[in-house]
């Protein structure tokens, strides 16, 4: 009987731990993202206001993985993108 308590109360501790760090992340992941451009390689002034900026701010680009990945870290707390990314990525670099 003892033993059951304890798993049951065990249970609960757990599933309010995920709960509340749910809703803790989703306070965190409403921040501004930054928007999409469709402009893969960027040169002259456009480059240099882009390199100016931290990179957490910077414009998600299609195939910039590395800078990509940061800011959904920063943003949404994972670097696994969603179907969302997939659709803007091919849509950006798709035909016009």
């Amino acid at each position: 009987m003892l033993c059951k308590a304890s798993s049951t109360a065990r249970t609960i501790f757990i599933l309010l731990a995920i709960f509340s760090t749910g809703c803790i992340s989703s306070r965190y992941s409403t921040a501004a993202e930054p928007e999409w451009t469709n402009r893969v390689l960027k040169v002259g002034q456009d480059r240099q206001k882009t390199n100016e900026l931290p990179i957490t701010e910077r414009p998600y680009r299609p195939l910039h993985f590395y800078g990509n990945t940061v800011r959904r870290r920063h943003y949404r707390g994972t670097a696994v993108p969603n179907m969302q990314d997939f659709a803007r990525t091919l849509s950006s670099i798709g035909p016009r």
